[in-house]
């Protein structure tokens, strides 16, 4: 099994803050809501860069097997 090791940085390059460095909202420790802005609703999905994916891709395909999810 491979890990991802990849630090996350927003799309213009700065990092992400830590755990630690994320506010606490409504008695949530370290809430993340409004990181990537006010009017986001991706969140995290914003990580998933071309270059992220294609470097994933490249690392972790194998067979070229189909999995369903379903």
């Amino acid at each position: 099994m491979t890990s991802c090791t990849l630090a996350p940085k927003a799309k213009d390059g700065r990092p992400l803050p830590s755990f630690d460095e994320l506010p606490n909202l409504h008695n949530f420790k370290g809430c993340a809501w409004g990181l990537w802005g006010e009017e986001d609703q991706l969140g995290t999905v914003n990580l998933l860069t071309d270059d992220v994916v294609k470097q994933a891709a490249t690392e972790e395909i194998r067979t070229g097997q189909g999995v369903s999810l379903n």
